[in-house]
């Protein structure tokens, strides 16, 4: 085996090894879920590998070599999240979310591990090294800023303390209406009476009729919470209405304190 094969092939394993790293770490979706994730990106990460030896032997640039097998990767990404989203009949945006979100991983991984253990920088011109390291800080802090302010994980099933904290927002949302008990429009698996939610507010939708109308039934609702990428930072939605077309919903954001989850702010998602 010629060196440079190995060392392509070690930087590959490694990049991929650190995509389910992350995946155990935060977000773990199974078995099948990260052998789907792990396939797409070795053929990505490959891909850019190639495109990056074809494109380097005929331009000498080194920039132009990295943008080619970064728009290699990209592609595949985007193929087999498009693939995915089809096969299974879901909605596209999550699993868009997570191939790019792991992608970036991979792709950040590659190129910095292909950079350290491949030597491309020893003969390069005396501008290249500043211009990429700056490049890689600014991908660095831009990446750190969006993973810490944003959405990037939704949950899929909740978790114990994932419904603490939805309970915590239902009753943040209306204080009056978790008190009244009025009906939960929600179905999760969580001991909702357990965390405090009086089991008046756990009974079916059944509307009576009054004088040939049909009384209204008050409701709210949460959806699981969407957490940042350390996990100290979740989005909730939350919504009801009181009379019909009376009601509206909002996204709040809460923040992990030492005394718990503390709401910072909430933006109106929708009003009837």
């Amino acid at each position: 085996m010629k060196l440079s094969t190995g060392r392509a092939l070690l930087t590959i394993g490694l990049s991929l090894l650190t995509v389910v790293a992350v995946n155990l770490v935060w977000f773990w979706h199974g078995g099948q879920f990260m052998l789907m994730l792990c396939a797409t990106y070795l053929l990505g990460v490959v891909g850019a590998n190639l495109a990056y030896g074809h494109i380097q032997k005929r331009w000498s640039y080194r920039g132009a070599a990295y943008s080619g097998a970064i728009l290699v990767f990209v592609l595949v990404c985007y193929v087999s999240a498009e693939l995915m989203a089809r096969s299974m009949s879901d909605d596209r945006a999550p699993i868009f979310m997570w191939v790019f979100s792991y992608g970036f991983v991979a792709l950040v991984s590659w190129l910095a591990l292909d950079l350290a253990l491949r030597g491309r920088l020893e003969h390069s011109k005396i501008w290249v090294k500043p211009v990429l390291a700056a490049v890689a800080v600014g991908c660095i802090a831009w990446a750190g800023w969006y993973s810490y302010s944003s959405p990037v994980a939704r949950v899929m099933n909740p978790s114990p303390k994932d419904c603490a904290l939805m309970v915590q927002a239902l009753k943040d949302f209306s204080p009056d209406g978790f008190e009244q008990g009025i009906r939960l429009n929600t179905k999760y698996n969580c001991d909702w009476v357990a965390l405090g939610l009086p089991e008046s507010s756990l009974r079916e939708s059944e509307p009576k009729s009054i004088t040939g109308l049909w009384a209204f039934d008050p409701w709210f609702s949460v959806g699981k919470p969407a957490y940042n990428l350390f996990r100290n930072r979740a989005f909730i939605d939350v919504g009801g209405e009181w009379v019909s077309l009376g009601g509206g919903g909002e996204r709040c954001q809460y923040d992990r304190t030492l005394k718990g989850w503390k709401k910072t702010r909430c933006e109106r998602s929708w009003i009837s």
